[in-house]
C-alpha cells in the first residue's frame, strides 16, 4: 500500500470514529400551578424555557427524575387515585425524545411515597420508598417487583440514592441526616458512610458522585444550606462545595458541561449552576420561576439524540495496491485490511462488503452491504 493510500485510509478512519458527543436538554418536574404536574424542558446552553415536554399518565406531584438505560424519562410520582391505601406512588415512564406517555412503570411491592429511583449495576430499577423506609427493586425491563433490597441500619425517609464506583449503594437518610451504605449486591447494610452533622449536613435531600470520584450532597441549614462534599472513599468531610443563598437544595446533578446544577426549593424556584471544579457560583441557570417553574424537586438531562443512519452504502475500499485493499464498514465502524489475491471482486467480506472495482468514488470504490 502506498504512503498517499496509507493516508486515505487513515483519513476514513478517522472520519468514521470521530463522533460529536451530542448532548439534549434540562428538564425538571414542576409540581403546582402555573405548571402543576408536568415536566418542563429548558435549552442545555441557555437555560431558556422550552415549554413542557411531558404531562398526563395521571402524574400527580412529580419528584424524582431518572432517564434510563432505554433512554426513557422515569419520573417518581404519587397516585391519585390511591390515597390512603397503603400503597402511594408510582413509577412513571416517558419517552426521552418526544415526552410521550408510555406506562406505569413500576407499583406495588409496597411502594409508599417514592422519591428517587436509580437504576442499578445489574440494570434493575431501585427505588427509594420514604414512607415505609426501604429501597425496593423491579425488574429494569418489566417494572415488575422483585424484593424490598435495603432497609434498616437507622434508614428513615430515603430521598437520593445511587451507586459507587465500589458497586454498594448508597442513600440518603433525611429524618437521620445520615448517608448509608449497602452492599450492592446483597443489600446488606455495610455502615454510616456520612454521619449526621458532618460538616454542617442536615436535612440532606440527594447525594451523586462527582467527577473527582467524591461525593457531594445536598442539605444544610439557613444561612447556609447547599453542597457538601465529602472523600469518596472514607466518608470523611471535605468542605462545603457550594453556598445555596436563596431557597433549599433539592436534587442535584453533574451536567455534560461538568458543571453542577441544583434545584432550589422554598424562597426559590429555580435551578442554580456551579462550577463542578471549584463550586463557583456560575448563573441562575433557570431563573425563579421561569417558563412557569413551580415547586420544582427533580432534574435530569434528557438523553442525546440518536446517531444518524449510516449512509446508504455500506462502506468504501481505499488505499487499493494490487493485492491487498482497506475495507470500510460504515454500519460496523470496522476497518479491515484484506488480500484480494487478484479476484474479480475485492474480497472485503470480512468488512461485511462485496465491493466491484469499477464501482469508484474518488480515490476509492463503493460497496454495497451483503
Amino acid at each position: 500500500m502506498t504512503p498517499r493510500n496509507r493516508i486515505v485510509a487513515l483519513a476514513v478512519l478517522s472520519a468514521l470514529s470521530t463522533v460529536p458527543q451530542a448532548f439534549a436538554d434540562l428538564v425538571v418536574g414542576s409540581q403546582t400551578p402555573p405548571t402543576a404536574n408536568s415536566i418542563l424542558r429548558y435549552d442545555q446552553t441557555t437555560g431558556a424555557p422550552l415549554g413542557v415536554f411531558a404531562s398526563g399518565g395521571e402524574i400527580d406531584g412529580p419528584l424524582g427524575l431518572t432517564v434510563g438505560p432505554d433512554h426513557n424519562l422515569y419520573v417518581a410520582s404519587g397516585d391519585p387515585r390511591a390515597p390512603g391505601q397503603g400503597e402511594f406512588g408510582r413509577i412513571l415512564r416517558y419517552n426521552g425524545a418526544t415526552g410521550a406517555f408510555m406506562d406505569v412503570f413500576a407499583s406495588g411491592g409496597g411502594l409508599n411515597g417514592p422519591i428517587n429511583s436509580v437504576f442499578g449495576p445489574d440494570g434493575n430499577l431501585y427505588i427509594s420508598s420514604s414512607n415505609s423506609s426501604q429501597v425496593l427493586r423491579y425488574d429494569g425491563t418489566t417494572g415488575a417487583f422483585i424484593d424490598v433490597f435495603a432497609s434498616g441500619g437507622g434508614l428513615s425517609y430515603p430521598r437520593g440514592l445511587t451507586f459507587g464506583s465500589d458497586g454498594n449503594l448508597y442513600v440518603v437518610s433525611y429524618s437521620t441526616s445520615q448517608v448509608l451504605r449497602y452492599d450492592g449486591t446483597t443489600g446488606a447494610f455495610l455502615g454510616t458512610f456520612v454521619q449526621s452533622g458532618s460538616g454542617g449536613l442536615y436535612t440532606p435531600s440527594d447525594l451523586a458522585f462527582g467527577p473527582d470520584g467524591n461525593l457531594y450532597v445536598t442539605g444544610g441549614t439557613f444561612p447556609t444550606p447547599g453542597v457538601f462534599r465529602y472523600d469518596g472513599t472514607t466518608g470523611s468531610f471535605i468542605n462545603q462545595f457550594a453556598v445555596i443563598e436563596r431557597g433549599s437544595p433539592l436534587d442535584m446533578a453533574f451536567g455534560p458541561d461538568g458543571n453542577l446544577y441544583v434545584v432550589t426549593g422554598g424562597a426559590s424556584f429555580g435551578v442554580v449552576r456551579f462550577n463542578g471544579k471549584t463550586g463557583a457560583f456560575i448563573d441562575n441557570f433557570v431563573p425563579d420561576g421561569s417558563g412557569g417553574l413551580s415547586n420544582p424537586f427533580g432534574l435530569a438531562f434528557l438523553p442525546p439524540p440518536p446517531p444518524p443512519p449510516p449512509p446508504a452504502f455500506g462502506g468504501m475500499v481505499t488505499g487499493m495496491a494490487p493485492n491487498y485493499a482497506v475495507c470500510h464498514n460504515f454500519t460496523t465502524r470496522q476497518t479491515v485490511v484484506v488480500r484480494t489475491g487478484g479476484a474479480a471482486k475485492w474480497d472485503c467480506a470480512a468488512a461485511g462488503l462485496v465491493v466491484n472495482p469499477g464501482d469508484r468514488i474518488g480515490t476509492g470504490v463503493e460497496g454495497r452491504a451483503k
